[in-house]
């Protein structure tokens, strides 16, 4: 037995509870010595960060510019400069993976991609820019990357233009594809407006300039506002079509899936990737870094 004494604890008011968690986080190894608990996860860490609000799947970063810049796929791991600047969506709760953070390239990989060239209806799965991303750019991550990345089952249901957060989520769940790379889907751009704007539809009717004004997707999905960029979600009323944001203005929209738009891919990290460093603001020296 041990009796481990901490600090001056003879007048501390201290419940069971207290003590419970105090020696639930304390372990001896064998030789008797003190060993550290783990380091917080990636989610646990930016789950209290400022900016994060909770929706449906867990949380997401809201507001205008939000300090959430993560530097990934790296040239060189021991050279951040080499690294290409994300951004971290949000954390997502999945049953068997655990938490995770979903993060999306901070610039398109490329301004001029078709959602589907041919064939019937607007599907994610057999879709040309479904087959872009897992074999024209998953290809060209860096092998450190590749294993941060967690293999997962995205919401890819179609969806309406004029939907809500919540309506577009609940869409987006009645279709599931699994894989490891795909885009920002429609209930999440909405999302990250903030709670004052997830109940309002994504049209120019209800979802207003101020909501677009504070979303901080749509520079990222839309190159800077130079581009406009597809969503994962196909459209609901016309098979033929998808959804996407407008460079313009800031709106979700419906267009050919014929059409070239931009495509920013985004990924699941595993749920055992921690934060080694950074605040979580822009540029190199500020920026999250994975471990």
């Amino acid at each position: 037995d041990y009796n481990l004494i901490i600090g001056n604890t003879a007048n501390a008011n201290y419940s069971q509870t207290d003590w419970n968690n105090l020696f639930a986080s304390v372990k001896i190894n064998a030789e008797g010595g003190y060993v550290a608990p783990p380091p917080p996860t990636a989610a646990e860490t930016i789950s209290t960060k400022e900016g994060i609000e909770t929706v449906s799947y867990g949380k997401i970063y809201t507001g205008a510019s939000p300090d959430n810049y993560v530097l990934f796929n790296c040239t060189n791991d021991s050279d951040p400069s080499t690294c290409e600047e994300w951004r971290i969506i949000g954390v997502y709760t999945d049953a068997t993976k655990g938490d995770m953070l979903k993060i999306v390239r901070g610039t398109p990989s490329t301004t001029g991609q078709v959602y589907r060239s041919s064939g019937t209806g607007n599907a994610w799965d057999g879709s040309d820019i479904q087959s872009y991303l897992v074999n024209t750019y998953y290809p060209t991550l860096s092998t450190t990357a590749k294993g941060m990345i967690e293999e997962v089952t995205w919401k890819v249901g179609a969806a309406a233009q004029d939907a809500n957060a919540g309506g577009a989520y609940t869409s987006a769940g009645e279709t599931t594809w699994t894989g490891k790379i795909g885009l920002v889907a429609s209930y999440e751009y909405l999302y990250a407006a903030g709670s004052s704007c997830q109940n309002t539809a994504g049209t120019n009717n209800v979802f207003t300039p101020t909501c677009t004004s504070q979303d901080w997707l749509w520079p990222v999905l839309t190159n800077n506002k130079n581009s406009s960029g597809w969503c994962m979600s196909p459209y609901s009323d016309y098979a033929s079509s998808a959804l996407y944001v407008n460079y313009a203005s800031g709106y979700v929209s419906y267009g050919n899936a014929t059409n070239y738009r931009a495509a920013s891919p985004a990924v699941y990290l595993k749920s055992t990737i921690t934060i080694t460093g950074g605040n979580g603001g822009s540029g190199v020296a500020n920026a999250y870094r994975l471990g």
